[in-house]
C-alpha cells in the first residue's frame, strides 16, 4: 500500500504529534510512504518513516540536488539509505515555485490514498488531495478544532468528501 501523506508547512506542535503517532500506528502494515519533502509536516512524516524503517519517497518540485528548503539536504544521507528521491526535472532546470504545486500531481497518482494532516483554507496539501479525488483515490483529513486556522483546510476537504 502507498499512502501520501501531507499538510501545512507551518504545523502545530499537536499536528506533528497527530502526524507521528498515525505513522506509528501505520507501521506495523509497511506502507510506503510519499511526500513531498517540504517544511512542515511533509519532513516530519519523512523523518518518522525513516525512524520506523519503512519505506519512504520524496516526490520534488525541482531537479535532484537543488534542495528547498536548504536546510533539508541534512536530511539527503539518510534517504539515499533507506529512501528514494522523485523528480521529473533535469539538473540544469531552473528553480521554479510554481513546480511545487505541478509535482503535486505526482503524488496524488502514484499513491492509493491520500492522507492530509493540518491545512489552511488554500495550500498545496489540498491541491494534492483535488488531484487524488479526480483520480477516484481514496482521501482522508484529520479534523481539527473549528475555530484553527490550520484545520480549515481540512475540515473542508472532509465537507467536500462527505457530499461525494
Amino acid at each position: 500500500m502507498i499512502i501520501s501523506i501531507l499538510g501545512t508547512r507551518s504545523p502545530t506542535v499537536a499536528g506533528c504529534r497527530l502526524c507521528e503517532k498515525f505513522l506509528t500506528d501505520l507501521a506495523p502494515y509497511k506502507p510506503l510512504i510519499i511526500s513531498g519533502f517540504a517544511q512542515g509536516i511533509e519532513i516530519v512524516v519523512h523523518k518518522k518513516a525513516l525512524d520506523l524503517g519503512l519505506e519512504t519517497v520524496a516526490v520534488l518540485g525541482h531537479p535532484f540536488g537543488q534542495w528547498c528548503p536548504a536546510v533539508h539536504a541534512k536530511y539527503v544521507p539518510a534517504f539515499l539509505e533507506k529512501g528514494a528521491f522523485v523528480t521529473e526535472f533535469w539538473s540544469d532546470d531552473p528553480f521554479d515555485r510554481s513546480n511545487f504545486l505541478r509535482r503535486n500531481r505526482i503524488i496524488a497518482g502514484a499513491a492509493h490514498a491520500t492522507v492530509v494532516i493540518e491545512s489552511g483554507s488554500k495550500g498545496g496539501s489540498l491541491v494534492t488531495a483535488q488531484y487524488a479525488l479526480a483520480y477516484h483515490r481514496e482521501v482522508f483529513a484529520f479534523p481539527g478544532r473549528p475555530t484553527d486556522q490550520k484545520s480549515a483546510g481540512c475540515l473542508s476537504l472532509i465537507k467536500k468528501i462527505q457530499r461525494e
